[in-house]
């Protein structure tokens, strides 16, 4: 809707000349200055989403790739966009390839610095009307992206040298090297920090007239005036110069070979308000990093699993959560814990200079004093709300935490507030982003995706000044979203202290193993996989993605694609194919979004992504599908669907009024349900012997008979396709027996095939088999690269902050 040519038509027609191209390149590097100051990445800025008005003024336009593209445009010309989902991961290419940053082109995560080189890539090609890196497809251009250097000799020869400078330092291969803010490009190209050379002063002074040519004659004649001036100025007492700003100092620690944080939900360190000692959480306890030690020691006494550690006001004291439910705290030298309260609910925890500690829970925000005591409830949950990490603001009143009403979807849809105690009244600060900190120069820090972001805030008055600025990223977030913690401290003093990794350090991968044991990998991207079921045909595999939303995503084994199917704000899980691989049966519980009206629901939706998703029953309980009935007419499920008294097995119908109907119900617990392909038995795991075991009954006529598969424990079943074998995992084996059902049923002996450190985790089936019933879809946890266990630590960062984002009272 924006009139005028694209810069890419324009560029068409020859290079620009210099003042036209200077001109229309400080009007983008104006657009992108104002996205940057609001937290915005464009990540695609090209020629092609540059538009050109009649009247001169530049727009820039498409911040953000609307959808993915197929893989068979990768080798389409080097203007075709790229993008593999999701979008703000490591190990993802998102651009267009001829003004993709090295960084972006190898799928690192990116920061304001890759607009800041496609700027660069820009203003190159209106000046030399050619493309910094053009090539016949996307794979050379990427390759000559990261390998080949940029040809500035094309440049024109009447751009003056800071230009040149400034497009050099704008595409610098080195991202630690290349210019950090395009404010200063922008003053760059303006001449801001251009000088006289002295050849061209002396050029400057023969131009002079002969009345000012003598002036420095004259000077000579108070040289002796001046330097009597300056013995008596010399005897006066000098001033004491300004103090100069502290230097801001980084420094990394590694965490040692046989050491590994503790993956949770919950904060992973903690930093002392004084800025001295931070504290880290691994399956041995807690350690305690002294800033002027090399190495941390174990904190004796806090050997048990812990989780959601805080410092006390005076650095000295750790209080934390661990798994006897118990709220504690110990000195940092170690000793005894002290027991403070007994807490069976707990996701944050902050230990005030009142004396107080504040932690919220499933109830609402808690307050319970530090020398123990029971806990008081200041701030109810209303409305299905969730709190995370509550913090008292410097009036002694507010309180500072992060709520949402989708916790399932993670939490950067949070929304910033602070609560008075007396009179409980709300202010919303921030919308989007949660864990947020005030800091004394005057600003809220919070966490947004995986990086820390501030904005201008006057505790007084409880108002918030500006827009938030990016200020780091790559901050490691709890894991799978379970709550709004990112894992950083700031101290009084102006310490920062982070943690890097990726947003969900839990990745997984899937393989094929076979009846052998031997593994087969498969190239899909590292994500948190569950669930995985194989379409009839074979060429696909549905996926539960349990990382910052839990969704179906669809993995093409052919096309090694990996494409997302469902986006609503509720847990989506147990994707189930229909017989014909049309259609996907998923269950969704809570959210706010389609499944609302109930606890749980069951949804379809074509397995293609067109379409809508259509609900096909809802339950006040759970309702989880495992499979479609051979014709179709219903699906298999199991939870508490149509009573509450544990697990039972039902059959939701696709057609008619009362669609849920009981299966099998009895006062054990039934789970997995499997059909056969024929339909005629149905597999299925109880705990009736005290244990899980598998069993198999006729069906529809449950009652007619029931035989146990298993010996010696067993979940998830599966049928082989040919209804002669049923699978099953025994911890960490997988195990098949043989079945013969004519003339009668018939169950062989069981045989493990393999065994192996696969995903058996409760809550789904976590694997499946090929329609050959020779191999296996595997779940296996891998390293994550990017969760590297790295802790990073900034001395003298409120220096930064101030320059970055400017306190309140210079906001005003």
């Amino acid at each position: 809707l924006v009139e005028g040519p694209t810069l890419a038509d324009r560029i068409e027609e020859g290079a620009l000349p210099a003042d036209e191209a200077l001109g229309i390149a400080m009007q983008i590097a104006q657009a992108l200055e104002g996205a940057h100051g609001q937290g915005i990445v464009h990540r695609d800025l090209k020629p092609a989403n540059i538009k050109l008005r009649p009247d001169g003024t530049v727009k820039v336009l498409d911040f953000g790739i609307a959808k993915a593209l197929a893989p068979d445009l990768l080798t389409s010309a080097p203007q075709s966009p790229m993008l593999t989902t999701p979008m703000t991961l490591a190990g993802v290419i998102l651009g267009t390839a001829a003004y993709m940053s090295p960084e972006q082109a190898r799928g690192k995560p990116v920061d304001q610095r890759a607009d800041i080189w496609a700027f660069g890539c820009v203003l190159y090609e209106m000046l030399t009307g050619q493309p910094v890196f053009g090539g016949e497809d996307v794979t050379i251009t990427l390759a000559r992206v990261l390998e080949r250097d940029t040809d500035f000799d094309s440049l024109p020869a009447a751009i003056s040298p800071a230009v040149r400078q400034t497009l050099m330092l704008c595409l610098q291969k080195d991202v630690r090297k290349r210019v950090a803010d395009i404010r200063d490009v922008r003053l760059a190209l303006e001449g801001a920090f251009e000088s006289v050379s002295p050849r061209v002063a002396e050029a400057a002074a023969a131009d002079l007239p002969v009345w000012r040519q003598v002036i420095p004659m004259g000077a000579a004649v108070l040289v002796t005036g001046l330097v009597v001036g300056f013995i008596a100025w010399s005897l006066w007492p000098t001033p004491e110069p300004e103090p100069e700003p502290p230097y801001l100092t980084r420094f990394d620690y590694d965490l040692p070979e046989d050491q590994a944080f503790r993956n949770t939900g919950w904060p992973l360190m903690a930093l002392s308000p004084d800025g001295r000692h931070f504290a880290y959480n691994t399956q041995d306890g807690l350690y305690l990093r002294t800033m002027d030690e090399l190495e941390a020691r174990l904190i004796p006494g806090t050997e048990p699993i812990l989780d959601t550690v805080t410092f006390s006001p005076d650095g000295q004291s750790l209080a934390y959560w661990d798994v006897s439910n118990q709220l504690k705290r110990i000195a940092i030298s170690g000793g005894a814990p002290v027991v403070i309260c007994e807490l069976s609910d707990v996701s944050s925890v902050s230990w005030e200079s009142d004396g107080t500690i504040l932690y919220s829970a499933s109830t609402g925000i808690l307050r319970v004093s530090a020398n123990g005591g029971t806990p008081e409830l200041v701030i109810p949950t209303v409305d299905g709300e969730f709190f995370y990490g509550p913090r008292l603001l410097p009036d002694g009143d507010s309180v500072l935490f992060s709520v949402t009403s989708t916790q399932t979807q993670g939490w950067d849809d949070a929304r910033i507030v602070a609560q008075s105690l007396s009179t409980g009244e709300r202010i919303v600060l921030v919308e989007g982003g949660s864990d947020a900190r005030y800091l004394p120069p005057g600003h809220l820090v919070y966490a947004l995706g995986d990086g820390l972001f501030a904005v201008a805030f006057d505790p007084d008055s409880l108002t918030v000044f500006g827009g938030a600025v990016p200020l780091v990223q790559g901050v490691m977030r709890a894991s799978a979203g379970q709550t709004g913690v990112a894992n950083y401290g700031v101290s009084n003093d102006g310490t920062l202290v982070y943690v890097t990794g990726s947003v969900t350090p839990d990745t997984r991968t899937l393989l094929w193993v076979d009846r052998d044991g031997h593994e087969e990998p498969i190239d899909v991207p590292p994500r948190t996989y569950v669930k995985p079921r194989i379409s009839p045909d074979g060429t696909k595999v549905a996926l539960d993605v349990r990382d910052q939303d839990f969704d179906i995503w669809i993995w093409d084994l052919g096309r090694e694609t990996l494409t997302r199917l469902t986006f609503d704000p509720g847990q989506d899980e147990f994707p189930v194919w229909s017989p014909d691989g049309q259609q996907i049966a998923f269950s969704v519980t809570g959210g706010g979004g389609p499944a609302a009206t109930s606890n749980t629901s069951l949804f379809w939706r074509a397995a293609d992504g067109t379409g809508s998703a259509e609900r096909l029953a809802e339950s006040s309980g759970q309702m989880f599908p495992t499979s479609f009935l051979p014709d179709a007419a219903g699906i298999l499920v199991y939870g508490t669907v149509t009573t509450d008294q544990g697990d039972d097995i039902a059959i939701v119908r696709l057609e008619g009024e009362d669609r849920a109907t009981p299966l099998l119900e009895t006062t054990f617990e039934e789970s997995y349900p499997a059909l056969s392909p024929d339909g005629r038995w149905l597999a299925y795991v109880s705990d009736e012997s005290g244990n899980n075991e598998i069993f198999v009954r006729p069906c529809p006529d449950i009652v007619a008979g029931r035989w146990q598969v298993s010996t010696g424990g067993g979940t998830q079943p599966f049928w082989a396709r040919d209804g002669r074998e049923l699978f099953y995992r025994n911890g960490e084996a997988v195990i098949t027996v043989p079945i013969q059902t004519d003339p009668s049923f018939t169950v062989g002996n069981p045989e493990v095939m393999f065994e192996g450190d696969y995903i058996i985790e409760q809550g789904g089936p976590n694997y499946d088999v090929s329609p050959d019933g020779e191999r296996f879809l595997m779940i296996k946890q891998i390293e994550d690269a990017s969760a590297t266990s790295q802790i990073i630590v900034v001395q003298n960062w409120f220096e930064e902050l101030k320059r970055l984002a400017p306190p309140a009272e210079q906001s005003e």
